[in-house]
């Protein structure tokens, strides 16, 4: 999840996040555009209020990154990496799959027709 707002800096074509100092802390890393995985639950959980197949993907999207890439406090497509092993990036996410699971019940009870009702 990358939760800034960025602008573009026209002078060099690079994006920052609005707040940061861009001469102390360059684009792309940390908490001027890394993308991190402790609010993923969280955003998977909204999402599965109406659509709990995408919100599966979204963290199944994210275990695949975390098995694969390692479990780091934030990321970026160019590989930067920040701080390896980083256990509140996989713990945090798993509020997401409760909140899932639960939509996803809530959804089947939805649908499914009332017993003893004629």
């Amino acid at each position: 999840m990358n939760h800034r707002k960025k602008y573009c800096d026209f002078v060099t074509g690079r994006f920052y996040a609005y707040g940061i100092d861009r001469k102390l802390v360059p684009a792309n890393v940390y908490q001027n555009g890394a993308y991190w995985a402790t609010a993923a639950g969280w955003y998977a959980g909204a999402i599965s209020i109406v659509d709990v197949e995408l919100a599966q993907l979204t963290l199944s999207d994210l275990v695949d990154f975390l098995k694969n890439d390692g479990i780091y406090e934030c990321v970026y497509m160019d590989g930067y990496r920040k701080d390896k092993d980083y256990t509140i990036s996989a713990v945090l996410p798993l509020i997401g799959f409760k909140r899932i699971e639960k939509a996803r019940k809530s959804h089947e009870l939805a649908s499914s027709p009332s017993e003893g009702l004629e």
